[in-house]
């Protein structure tokens, strides 16, 4: 279960995804939640914190954007 969605995404970047972007999206933010869910010792979240939230559509966005964020 990922654990941002694409609008979260969008917030982080200020922009929305373009279509190219839209494509893949879900694999990012699957591998983002990932990231975040072993980082915090694989504990399941539910409901989802927002800061967790926030976290992981930050790492998704750089995906996209590079360092810039």
């Amino acid at each position: 279960m990922a654990l941002a969605e694409q609008e979260d995404v969008e917030a982080r970047l200020r922009r929305e995804l373009t279509v190219d972007e839209s494509s893949y999206i879900n694999a990012v933010l699957d591998e983002a939640s990932s990231l975040v869910t072993e980082h915090c010792g694989g504990r399941e979240f539910n409901p989802i914190p927002d800061a967790v939230r926030i976290v992981t559509s930050r790492v998704a966005a750089r995906a996209f954007a590079g360092n810039t964020l």
